[in-house]
């Protein structure tokens, strides 16, 4: 009887032990987030967005990669509140739709931009973005030639959200992330930064299901893009009992 009862008792204990074990390595195995690079998805997790203020407010982006010129490619989740054209003209044969001298552009980085606390303002990185040249715009150039600027704020290409098409250049690389469409569409329709090369008076856009050409005059939303340093230290929240993350200190 006492054997049985010992028997029981160093059971249970080896049980108890085993436990601790799995959850001490479980616990082990977790790695949270430190910096905004840990962000970038993978394919175990999806949890990758991050919290930035715009005007004092706290507006969800969506980290995408963390090797864009540098650095950590942020997107906004959702398409901004206004509406702005991509052209103030549109002019057949004046290269309306080359995005270094667009409205679209000058906006972004000129009043968009300003919603931005000073403090992340001096931690952008301006970016390397690739865009149609301007004689392949306003010529046609079969070879698709394309150029380099740099932008702290920018529109992601039509490349970079994995859509192909003759009539588009190859501006940048393809996104992992977008490999899923519904990463990829919106309720409603969106600039991208690149042209249309049958009709330079034609630029990119995507709306809920489709991407296809617009004139360059019309006013659509966007999702406004920048890169950030990699080793941006970042802290949880608690937002209506979700844990999500913001930049540490940005305020």
């Amino acid at each position: 009887m006492k054997k049985s009862i010992l028997f029981i008792l160093l059971s249970l204990f080896a049980a108890v032990l085993s436990a601790c074990h799995i959850q001490k390595e479980s616990t082990a195995g977790f790695i949270s987030p430190e910096t905004i690079a840990d962000l970038v998805p993978s394919l175990k997790s999806d949890e990758n967005v991050i919290l930035i203020t715009e005007s004092g407010k706290y507006i969800p982006y969506t980290v995408l990669c963390s090797n864009y010129s540098g650095g950590v490619l942020i997107c906004r989740q959702n398409l901004i509140d206004e509406s702005v054209a991509y052209q103030s003209e549109s002019i057949f044969g004046a290269g309306g739709s080359y995005y270094a001298d667009s409205m679209i552009d000058q906006y972004l980085n000129h009043t968009f931009i300003k919603r931005y606390s000073p403090k992340l303002r001096s931690l952008m990185i301006d970016a390397d973005i690739v865009i149609t040249a301007k004689e392949t715009i306003t010529r046609g150039d079969y070879r698709r030639t394309t150029e380099t600027i740099r932008r702290a704020v920018f529109l992601l290409s039509a490349e970079e959200l994995g859509i192909k098409d003759g009539y588009l250049a190859r501006e940048g690389n393809p996104i992992p992330w977008f490999e899923t469409e519904q990463h990829r569409y919106s309720p409603s329709t969106q600039w991208l930064r690149s042209a249309y090369l049958w009709d330079d008076t034609h630029a990119w856009v995507l709306d809920g299901n489709y991407n296809y050409s617009e004139n360059i005059t019309k006013k659509h939303s966007c999702k406004p893009a920048l890169v950030l340093p990699k080793n941006l230290a970042i802290e949880k929240m608690n937002d209506q009992g979700q844990t999500v993350y913001c930049l540490k200190n940005e305020k």
